[in-house]
């Protein structure tokens, strides 16, 4: 039994010696892997380090060439704007060139035809540069002369006018008097008749209404044989019709209105 435990211990102590043998040189490796890595890292530091100090004169150049591209670009733009400014001032300075050129033209048509109205008119003898201005000035006093007397003759021709216009309105408002005071008097001089007439209900139907001049604020009298009979008063108006009430205090005892008496208006209306 003893033999067996310490065969055991023997083998176990075999086995973590194989165990620790085993893990010594898997840390080694892992070691000496390390330390391939930090010098990998350093020799890979030390490039970076060398191809920035190359690179940093040849930033600089960039820089330079992006900031005298960009000069040369703006003087380029300047230069297209001052040549743009300077066509536009050319093309402005033709055109005006051709205006005062046709300016030119045109007054000397004026001044040939102003020569000619002065020889029209008569004036035309002993007319030359020297002395038109004068001839003008003669034209011009002659011609304010001849407007002042059509402005008066204006004035003259407005107010008769407006004298004729001031008549007319009177004439057409005499005309408008004239008319309605003949509206009234025809009214005045109504001459109608009973249609119908109804007792039971109080009320007739007379033949003429609003186009004779019936209201609803004219009474109006009922005659028979040139005798007042009684007054009646209109309580509905139609074209041609007037249904009236019948005044029952104003009638004559015994008396009734009958179909085809007169009627005319109770109060005359004022010419």
């Amino acid at each position: 039994m003893k033999l067996i435990l310490t065969i055991v211990g023997i083998l176990i102590c075999i086995a973590l010696s194989f165990l620790g043998i085993v893990q010594l040189d898997r840390f080694k490796n892992i070691h000496s892997v390390r330390v391939e890595t930090a010098d990998q890292n350093n020799r890979l530091k030390q490039s970076i380090s060398k191809v920035e100090s190359e690179i940093s004169p040849l930033k600089i150049k960039v820089d330079d060439l992006q900031k005298t591209f960009t000069e040369l670009t703006q003087s380029a733009s300047a230069s297209n704007a001052q040549d743009k400014q300077l066509k536009q001032e050319k093309a402005n300075l033709s055109k005006r060139t051709e205006q005062q050129k046709l300016e030119l033209k045109n007054l000397d048509e004026s001044l040939k035809g102003a020569l000619g109205a002065f020889e029209e008119m008569n004036l035309g003898e002993g007319v030359d540069i020297e002395n038109f201005s004068e001839k003008v000035a003669a034209v011009r006093k002659s011609i304010d002369e001849n407007k002042l007397k059509i402005e008066e003759f204006q004035a003259l021709t407005e107010a008769a006018t407006k004298k004729l216009g001031d008549t007319q309105k009177n004439s057409s408002m005499l005309t408008e008097k004239e008319m309605a005071r003949t509206k009234r008097v025809e009214s005045n001089s109504l001459e109608a008749s009973v249609a119908a007439v109804d007792e039971e209900w109080g009320f007739l139907l007379i033949n003429a209404g609003a186009d004779s001049g019936m209201s609803l604020s004219r009474p109006l009298l009922v005659k028979r044989n040139d005798t007042l009979i009684g007054k009646v008063i209109p309580s509905a108006i139609e074209a041609k019709h007037t249904i009236a009430e019948i005044n029952y205090h104003t009638l004559s005892p015994g008396v009734r209105i009958q179909p085809g008496d007169r009627v005319i208006f109770a109060e005359a209306l004022p010419n």
